[in-house]
């Protein structure tokens, strides 16, 4: 029976709630709550003796600590994800962690770590056949060779990872590769495949409206200083009806003349 006057109470958030008040805080960039969101999930999850939980919410504020640039709070994050999947053999989502702590090892210089980490990724995801895993793998893996010089083996890695996103359909990291790619084709002296990657990359990322655009707009340029307009235009035209040739080389132009 309801008495009038009164309402029932809220149910308490759960650690679920919490961890998605988490990440969509995240999502906008909010860290302090996406941090406080966590850490209310993470002392539920503990309370409750829920394991996958606790390594899940580990893991999440490791990649907040790490977008805040606080790379050794996100290593202990990531660890002690790694440490419980590890116990809890739950390989999935061992590899992914695995994966996040490379590119942390990446980011803070230590390229041997990051190596040994992500081919033990990799390992897992091709035990497990989780492709879009495998891709990422071989990306990373692709860009540790490119920053020590081996550009050979970051062709090989880019290509592998290539070719299963091409299988999956998946743009976005499609255009992620063909981007890092074009800059490795540039570094290669090979300008012509490089202009055609990035305009690849960058109608796809202008199109899904991410600040990664820039990126190939500024590749863009200094591949136009290179080649000169003509050989450049050709490129272009290749990839795009003139139309949008014309509109790309005026957008292209207008950068070139602020830089």
């Amino acid at each position: 029976m309801r008495v009038p006057g009164f309402r029932r109470p809220e149910p308490s958030a759960t650690a679920a709630d919490h961890e998605q008040r988490g990440l969509l805080a995240l999502s906008h960039g909010d860290y302090r709550t996406a941090e406080d969101s966590l850490r209310h999930a993470l002392s539920l999850f503990e309370r409750d003796d829920d394991q996958a939980g606790v390594a899940g919410v580990h893991a999440k504020l490791g990649v907040v600590a790490q977008d805040q640039g606080r790379l050794e709070t996100a290593e202990t994050s990531f660890r002690r994800a790694v440490t419980i999947f590890e116990r809890l053999g739950d390989e999935a989502r061992l590899a992914n962690c695995l994966g996040l702590l490379g590119i942390l090892a990446q980011d803070r210089g230590d390229h041997r770590t990051a190596e040994e980490v992500l081919r033990r990724a990799l390992a897992l995801e091709e035990r497990l056949g989780h492709r879009a895993g495998i891709a990422a793998a071989h990306h990373q893996l692709a860009m540790l060779a490119q920053a020590r010089g081996d550009l050979q083996a970051a062709e090989t890695g880019y290509l592998r990872a290539l070719t299963i996103l091409e299988q999956l359909d998946d743009p976005t990291n499609l255009a992620t590769t063909w981007s890092q790619l074009g800059i490795l084709r540039t570094e290669q002296g090979l300008h012509a495949d490089a202009v055609q990657l990035h305009v690849r990359a960058l109608a796809v990322r202008i199109a899904i409206e991410v600040p990664q655009a820039a990126i190939d707009g500024d590749a863009l340029v200094g591949l136009l200083q290179i080649m000169g307009t003509e050989a450049f235009t050709a490129e272009v035209a290749q990839i795009l009806d003139a139309e949008s040739t014309q509109r790309l080389m005026s957008q292209l132009n207008s950068l070139a003349d602020r830089a």
